[in-house]
């Protein structure tokens, strides 16, 4: 037989192809319309997307390349584009597998598996997830995820599982395999916020946040194990308000709620962390929110302490920010 790398160079199959077809096929390679090869002794087969799902065989002997598609074009005789697409995808990763074989351990156990056969592959896969809970449950959102069994019910279930409470962790190991753990459930909640309505979003955001927060008061995160989740659910909560469409006010009385609430550190500093989401109307109303709540504060008291001033001072200082800069220089006077 002679060479492969002589079989399928661009050459042989320009002439097989012709080169009209030639080049289309190469389009349809780098587009990745290939949907997968195997070989089998001599044989090539593949499915290729086109207007239709077509399947491609290719027949490497000592005559050298045939091949045929079931595509109009071919008819199981012509060499066709899919068949020059087919004979890339097989060229290029013959290449890898060259390379990789020269590599490092990662790269050979990479080539190993690229021979491997599927169910051999997914039998081999699935030992391994079984054995360790934390791929077992990574893997099992995975599948719930493409499968379409996830809806807002079962993600909400999933949050709840991943944060369970009262666990009075302090060590670093076990503190560190409980976020790995629901980092998890954030991830996969993060990918499929697209596919939900953004109010059922927002909630799922919300829920998760409140309840990491209320999971923290028996853990001592001082390493920092939560930083993944809560910087994910707060990117998350920041992509779900601009998709909302509230009106402003519904939606700047909803902020500032979370700005005076429980639970504010969790979130993104507000509004500015929101500016892409606040319009002016909704930045308008928001602080409108603000200077409702600062007009009805009582006077401070020269004796009051600390938490009765951090109050003044957080409601003072974005609106004392939006009079600077506006040169409101009366407003100013007023709030110092």
């Amino acid at each position: 037989m002679q060479d492969e790398e002589a079989l399928l160079s661009d050459r042989q199959l320009v002439l097989l192809a012709g080169e009209a077809a030639f080049g289309r096929g190469v389009d349809y390679f780098r587009q990745g319309l290939v949907l997968g090869w195997n070989k089998k002794g001599a044989t090539i087969t593949a499915e290729v997307e086109g207007s239709e799902r077509y399947h491609v065989t290719l027949e490497l002997s000592k005559r050298g390349l045939d091949g045929g598609c079931d595509c109009p074009a071919s008819e199981g005789i012509d060499f066709c584009k899919h068949c020059v697409a087919t004979a890339l995808a097989y060229r290029a990763e013959q290449a890898e597998q060259t390379c990789l074989t020269g590599g490092d351990d990662t790269d050979r156990i990479r080539a190993y598996l690229q021979q491997m056969d599927k169910p051999a592959l997914v039998d081999a896969l699935l030992t391994l997830i079984e054995d360790d809970q934390l791929l077992l449950q990574q893997w099992s959102l995975r599948a719930d995820a493409v499968l379409g069994v996830l809806d807002y019910k079962a993600l909400k279930k999933r949050i709840t599982a991943a944060f369970p409470l009262n666990r009075d962790l302090y060590r670093y190991e076990q503190v560190r395999t409980y976020f790995a753990k629901a980092e998890a459930v954030v991830d996969l909640l993060a990918e499929q916020a697209p596919q939900l309505p953004p109010e059922q979003c927002l909630t799922l955001v919300d829920y998760a946040l409140a309840r990491m927060a209320r999971a923290l008061e028996t853990i001592d995160d001082s390493g920092g194990f939560r930083f993944h989740c809560e910087q994910t659910l707060q990117e998350l909560h920041v992509q779900t308000v601009q998709r909302l469409g509230w009106p402003p006010g519904k939606l700047a009385k909803y902020l500032y709620e979370l700005a005076f609430g429980d639970s504010e550190n969790f979130y993104p500093g507000i509004p500015d962390a929101y500016h892409e989401a606040l319009g002016g109307d909704e930045m308008d109303a928001y602080h409108a929110c603000l200077q409702q709540a600062w007009d009805a504060l009582p006077n401070l008291t020269k004796d009051a302490g600390w938490p009765e001033k951090y109050r003044y001072l957080r409601l003072r200082d974005p609106l004392l920010k939006r009079a600077e800069a506006n040169g409101d220089f009366p407003a100013i006077l007023a709030l110092y």
